[in-house]
């Protein structure tokens, strides 16, 4: 599924920016299947494992994160606001 991503060819143009033919690259993985799951094995799998308490949410899983820190942000001392308005010294 990573393969079908939108940013997928701006990952494969970044890491194939000091090759030769780059753009012949980057249109031979986006074309051929084998290629990018050759290519998920060989470099996307190693980050994935060098990272094994990494999250990857599903957008319904990071909706509710998003709404449990902002819950986090309302609480607490620091969301207190001050409701009196300084004066100028004068």
């Amino acid at each position: 599924m990573l393969s079908e991503h939108r940013a997928f060819k701006n990952l494969i143009a970044e890491h194939y920016k000091n090759k030769d033919h780059r753009d012949w690259w980057v249109e031979t993985i986006l074309n051929d299947r084998d290629v990018k799951i050759n290519f998920y094995k060989n470099h996307i799998r190693k980050i994935i494992a060098e990272f094994p308490k990494l999250k990857i949410y599903t957008p319904k899983e990071y909706k509710d994160y998003l709404a449990k820190i902002k819950a986090r942000k309302l609480s607490g001392i620091g969301s207190l606001k001050n409701p009196f308005k300084r004066t100028r010294k004068s």
